[in-house]
């Protein structure tokens, strides 16, 4: 009985001693931000004076219309009054069927 309450008290001295030096080593570890992440808070940080995003113009792609093909900027197919989004880098061929905003 004794001998049974000895190694219960060292099995429970053991775990509570790897519990605290597991909490202990994990609190000395910082978290350092990625440079991605550091620029994503700096851009939502800089509203010195802007309120806003700024804007640019995409055409609209004109599917099955009459219209001449050319190269233009086409705005992202999901494109809606609610929702912009990116402006083209690259130009597409296609029949435009007016302009609207995106975010540049």
């Amino acid at each position: 009985m004794k001998r049974r309450v000895i190694i219960n008290a060292a099995a429970l001295i053991a775990v509570a001693s790897a519990g605290t030096y597991l909490s202990l080593s994990r609190a000395d570890q910082k978290e350092y931000l990625t440079v991605t992440q550091l620029a994503n808070i700096d851009a939502l940080v800089q509203t010195e004076g802007e309120e806003g995003t700024p804007v640019g113009n995409c055409e609209i792609r004109k599917i099955f219309s009459d219209g001449e093909l050319d190269w233009h900027y086409f705005c992202n197919d999901a494109t809606t009054d609610g929702m912009i989004y990116p402006c083209p880098d690259q130009r597409q061929v296609g029949i435009s069927g007016g302009t609207t905003k995106c975010t540049k």
